[in-house]
């Protein structure tokens, strides 16, 4: 039985409705498929950095032909399909696919760089540049009001919680948790996974500031992400029917926060990447004639797997499990860090820059180092985000993000086991010199 007040359930149908019909769409058609695509129609910015040209050094240039086939040598025996992207200041220089999305036994589809894939944790990249986003350029009658960017940024996420949430907070300190140190994973959270449980739980105020990587981090700043552009939400939740449990209420809060999430990401924020990439949380229906499917790995014979949250009763989260193609994803990733496009040269350098101390940089997952990189370009740290997406089964799919020196980015994708993500992310920059040390010798 519905328990919700009269006219609740409308209302937040009519809100939701506007949150995935009513944004604004661009219509450009996407990049037709090929091997090497030609560079983008879209400059950096003027004022990109670019801080890692060898001093009293000629111009570098990059050789694609022994990028390519170290990646190849490397991804094709151990995977069944995988892709590879390379691209400097936002233009693509080399990419390319090989083996498959799907094997046999699921109708036989070879992978190309258009082909959806699940991006696992990677997806927190664009949940943080989203938030971010919305703290540079807060839309009108969001929760932003006429602040600057560097005071929402430092806001307590807790001003924006509905009552379920501030009701279930146990610590007082969790009310001090700021936006900036949920996309830094210092929010002080440890072994939790739902708003209840986190903000319910055990608390351990010395460990806020701390860096520890939790997916709630992110899946809270999603929610967070919906609230802000959409703040009219709080009233709404707060007058949810007590008849049902905290935990049904919060579980139909997060499944609408999570669909207000992706339509915003896509309808007004991948919307202003050329292009216009997309995103789902439901795969399993929108890409069931294209996308990829996971496997065990490249002998895997039997059939492989799709998924989708939203048929799973799931919400979508900014933690994961949403599905997009490398072709995409690269576009998304050169209009927000080599553009204006999504994000002010303010917040693209409060993201990560040297002389930044690499702990306090947001929305990137990792961090790394490589001794060629480290001799031949002076950079120390190697800033990096992934994504494993495990299925009970074993099959996997397995994602890289790497900002590399002189303005590269490197993300290579598979949908198999076979390799980790740290071998992905050796593969690449092993890749990533082959195509450079002609530079250097």
């Amino acid at each position: 039985m519905n328990h919700k007040p009269v006219g609740l359930i409308s209302s937040l149908a009519l809100l939701l409705a506007t949150s995935l019909m009513g944004f604004s769409a661009l219509s450009a058609a996407a990049d037709s498929t090929s091997r090497v695509r030609p560079m983008r129609a879209f400059a950096p910015a003027a004022n990109v950095d670019r801080p890692h040209r060898v001093a009293g050094a000629k111009r570098l240039t990059f050789e694609r032909q022994p990028f390519v086939e170290s990646l190849d040598a490397a991804l094709e025996p151990k995977v069944m399909g995988y892709t590879f992207l390379l691209q400097k200041n936002g233009r693509v220089v080399a990419d390319g696919a090989g083996g498959l999305a799907r094997n046999n036994e699921d109708g036989h589809l070879e992978m190309t760089t258009h082909t959806p894939q699940n991006l696992g944790s990677l997806f927190k990249f664009i949940t943080g540049v989203a938030l971010l986003h919305v703290l540079d350029r807060a839309p009108e009658g969001s929760a932003g009001g006429n602040n600057s960017y560097r005071t929402r940024l430092d806001a307590p996420a807790a001003l924006l919680y509905p009552q379920i949430w501030n009701s279930a907070i146990k610590s007082p300190q969790i009310r001090t948790i700021t936006l900036q140190q949920l996309l830094q994973h210092k929010s002080g959270f440890r072994d939790c996974s739902t708003p209840q449980t986190c903000f319910g739980g055990d608390y351990d105020a010395t460990l806020q500031g701390q860096r520890a990587y939790l997916n709630f981090n992110f899946a809270l700043s999603g929610y967070l992400l919906a609230l802000y552009s959409k703040p009219d939400l709080i009233a709404l939740f707060n007058k949810m029917s007590r008849d049902k449990t905290a935990q049904e209420r919060d579980a139909e809060m997060q499944r609408t926060l999570g669909d207000v999430m992706m339509a915003y990401i896509n309808n007004e924020v991948l919307s202003l990447a050329p292009g216009q990439p997309s995103a789902s949380c439901d795969a399993a229906n929108e890409y069931k004639n294209n996308g990829a499917y996971g496997y065990v790995g490249k002998l895997d014979r039997n059939p492989g797997i799709i998924t989708s949250r939203k048929a799973g009763g799931k919400p979508c989260s900014g933690a994961g499990g949403n599905w997009m193609s490398i072709s995409d994803f690269a576009v998304f990733v050169g209009a927000a860090l080599h553009t204006d496009r999504i994000l002010s040269l303010q917040a693209r350098n409060s993201m990560y820059r040297e002389p930044m101390d690499p702990d306090d940089r947001l929305v990137w997952s990792f961090t790394t180092m490589n001794n060629w990189i480290r001799d031949n370009f002076g950079m120390d740290t190697i800033i990096w985000s992934n994504g494993i997406q495990p299925y009970d089964a074993g099959q996997s799919f397995n994602t890289v993000l790497l900002r590399l020196p002189d303005s590269y980015e490197l993300m290579i994708f598979t949908n198999s086991g076979g390799m980790s993500v740290n071998n992905l992310a050796n593969a690449g920059m092993t890749a990533f010199r082959a195509g450079m040390e002609g530079n250097f010798k």
